[in-house]
Parts: structure tokens; sequence; C-alpha cells
């Protein structure tokens, strides 16, 4: 799904068809062998010997805890691109369901946030993205207790249903737009109050069982993409992120080097992960910090240089560059990855500002800024609902300037200084 998000700017029909894939193996019972619940998008996958006489739990298995917002965020911005709200109408079941598991099945603590716990005997015990035994922890070393509610994942429930509310309202449905609205905006103050350390000036990585899971983390820094961080704190998070312990100068560390399970080889313990840090570039763009963006977007593609044909690896080590040089290679990445090899053009559409609006025919260009090695950028096929666009970028000194080159079809391109 987020490899999809990547690339929609290039291609949109990988979100279709990814969506229909995920609503097709929507779970729609429970089953805690798998860590399945009616609602769930699967986690995993596999074919074979194994899965065919069900000693594994993925035929499929559903231990994450991220894939279900996800997917209705990737139906928002694909119609965003596309305007195809047929979709939205094929899939309205899927949607209601998905939504279901959000507000009742991943609601344990019912405190409004989502939260996971395994219970399959062979499951994993982290369902966000860093999904490693170790991944969530508290400054003391020890690890989180299930329930686990990640910060990221508040972030994309937030963004999915804000996003939402104009789409339903499309479908006549008014009502559960507005209530949609209201719960993201409850869920908003509340992760702002629950979430937010007073004492370290950042986010919580989680809340789990115990209480608050304190470490400095890169999870946070996801939400600035999803919008859910309060303005009055991201000053502060923007700039926690940026300090050495946490920005490598290739890339933003998954675990701040002061903290105890510091690891710049461990794989979600101070490692460096490109599509972590294209969404992070895309949350700085939203909140309209263009410097720290364009240093992020430089620093990971200086750091593909590095690697033969410029393929990012799905991570790399956590080594500062000014100690090293070059990114050192985490010994087993997977390479070529998908949301790896999104990094860069998720990057790239951030430094851009293109902001597509299908259902009002619209195609936003807000503050456009090329990096200082970035001299031009030619973008053609642009494409927005049933309309084609090409757009040149070009840097004049500290400025970035856009020519539409060509049009094709009803559509107003509004360009932003």
């Amino acid at each position: 799904m987020i490899s999809a998000l990547q690339i929609l700017p290039l291609e949109a029909g990988l979100a279709k068809s990814t969506l229909l894939v995920n609503a097709k193996y929507q779970s729609n019972r429970l089953d805690d062998w798998r860590d399945q619940e009616p609602g769930k998008m699967l986690h995993e996958l596999r074919l074979g010997e194994l899965a065919n006489l069900n000693l594994i739990p993925q035929t499929p298995y559903y231990g994450t805890v991220d894939a279900t917002p996800l997917f209705l965020i990737l139906l928002i911005e694909y119609v965003n691109w596309t305007g195809d709200i047929e979709l939205v109408k094929q899939l309205e079941g899927n949607v209601d369901q998905a939504l279901k598991w959000i507000d009742i099945y991943a609601n344990t603590e019912g405190n409004g946030f989502t939260y996971y716990a395994v219970k399959s005997p062979l499951g994993i015990y982290n369902h966000g993205w860093k999904d490693s035994p170790d991944s969530i922890s508290r400054s003391d070393g020890t690890l989180a207790k299930q329930p686990i509610a990640v910060a990221e994942v508040q972030g994309y429930v937030y963004m999915a249903k804000r996003g939402l509310a104009p789409l339903l309202r499309q479908l006549g449905r008014k009502s559960d737009a507005s209530r949609l609205e209201k719960e993201a905006g409850e869920l908003k103050e509340r992760f702002n109050r629950h979430f937010w350390m007073k004492d370290r000036k950042f986010f919580a990585q989680a809340l789990d069982a115990e209480g608050v899971c304190d470490v400095i983390s890169s999870n946070p820094a996801q939400c600035l993409w999803t919008g859910i961080i309060d303005q009055k704190y991201v000053k502060y998070l923007v700039d926690r992120i940026f300090r050495n312990d946490m920005f490598t100068e290739w890339g933003i560390r998954t675990l701040s080097s002061k903290e105890r399970r510091y690891n710049p080889l461990g794989y979600h313990n101070g490692t460096v992960w490109p599509h972590d840090n294209s969404i992070i570039t895309m949350g700085l763009r939203k909140y309209g910090f263009i410097n720290e963006m364009s240093l992020l977007f430089t620093g990971m593609y200086e750091a593909s240089r590095a690697f033969e044909g410029y393929r990012l690896p799905e991570c790399f080590a956590g080594l500062a560059r000014s100690e090293y040089g070059i990114p050192v290679k985490y010994p087993v990445a997977c390479s070529p990855q998908a949301w790896a090899s999104g990094t860069i053009p998720f990057m790239l559409t951030a430094c851009l500002g293109i902001a597509p609006d299908a259902l009002n025919n619209r195609l936003i260009i807000n503050k456009p800024h090329l990096p200082s090695w970035l001299d031009n950028v030619q973008f053609n096929n642009v494409k927005v609902g049933n309309t084609l666009t090409d757009l040149n970028f070009r840097r004049m000194e500290e400025d970035t300037l856009v020519n539409v080159s060509k049009k094709s079809g009803d559509i107003n391109v509004l360009i932003e200084y």
C-alpha cells in the first residue's frame, strides 16, 4: 500500500489493483490462529506445503495494525489523483468494515486509540511496520507490553477519517462524514495530550499496557504526514529529529543513538529506512518545513549514489556520514524492495509540491522547491482525472519556477509561491 502511495503521480493503476486485492482478502471472521478479526486487512500470504498443511498462520495472516487504515488512505489518495468515485462505491462495504474494525476490534482499551496484541501462537509480537520483537521499547531498555498503540498508526487513523469524510459526502452520506470529522478531531486532541512527553519535548513511540514507551524514535515523525500533530508541538518534533542522535546526514534513524536499545545495525533500533524517511519528508512538506524537507531529500539521494544503479535497499546502517563517509550496508537488507524503490519518487513529489484534486478538476502546486543539486525537472503527462499536464520546474537561485507547457483536458493548474 505504501509503495502504491509513493508512485501515484507516476502510475495510479498499481493503487487500484492493490486496493482490489486487499479488499478481496479483507477478513470477515474471528480466528486467533491467524490474528484475524472482521474488517481487518491482511499482513502476509504464503503459498506452499507448510501453508497447505496449516502448519503456519500465513494463509493469510492478519497480524498488522496499520494495513487497515493504510487501505483507507490509499483509496483517498487514489481518488484525489483519478477522481474514480466509482471505485469508492464498489468498495463502500469494505470501507465500512475497515472503520468498524478500527472503532471496535482495535479499540481494545476503550480510549479511542488503535492497539494491537498477538493471539496466534506463531504470530509476530509487534504489528506496526517496525515488526521485529524488540522494536518497541522504553528508555530503560525494557520492551513494550501488549496491548500496544504505536504513534504513527494513530496518525494513519486520523488521516483516514479526515480524508474519507468528503468521499462519503460524494455518496450522499453526510451524517457519516460529519461523524468521521468529529471523531478525527477528538483523536487529534487525545493524541497530542497523551503521546506528548513534556519532559522530553517529543512524542512517545507508543502507549502500552504499563504506560508510555518514552524513547526518541522515528515513529511519531511519520505523524507529520498524517496531519495529527498539533501546530504548537511541530517545531519541537522537527528540531529533535534533525539532531545528531537521530539524523545521520543520510537519513533519520529509526531510534535515537542515545537510547539503550540503539544499535546502528539493529533492524528497527537504529538503522535508516528509506521509505520511513520518504513519509517524514512528505510530512515536512505538509507542515511547511521546506529546508528540512530538502535536507532529507538531499541526504537520501546522495546515499542512493553509493548503491548500484542508485537502488536504495530496504535499510542501511545508522552510522553517521561524518564518521564513515559512505552509507554502511545492512548485511541482509532486501534489494530491490518496493517501498525503498518508491522513496525517491515520493520525496521528489514532496519537493515539487504537487497536490491533486481530481474531483474538482484541479492540480495544485504549492511552493515548489528544488534542492541545490537539482536545477531542472521535466514532468510530462501528469495525470489528474482524465487530464494530462506537462510541467517544467526550474531552479533560479533560491526560487523554483514552474511552467505549464501543455494541458490536455479541463483542469485548473493553481501555482502557489
